[in-house]
């Protein structure tokens, strides 16, 4: 994820919207149709944008 780790640092704090893009990115680069996602602390907050972001990437 942008901004953790190793990853290099933006010029602007990534926001959780950023992180649902990007995480919609990653899915699409190893060609993921459909995801159950499930995520603790900041993961969930992520994973709850990626599903009102695009509804259609996740099972129910």
């Amino acid at each position: 994820m942008w901004d953790h780790g190793t990853s290099p640092v933006r010029p602007r704090a990534a926001s959780i919207y950023d992180f649902s893009d990007q995480l919609h990115e990653l899915l699409v680069h190893f060609e993921f149709d459909r995801v159950a996602l499930v995520g603790f602390s900041i993961a969930g907050v992520v994973a709850q944008r990626f599903v009102v972001d695009y509804p259609n990437g996740v099972t129910q």
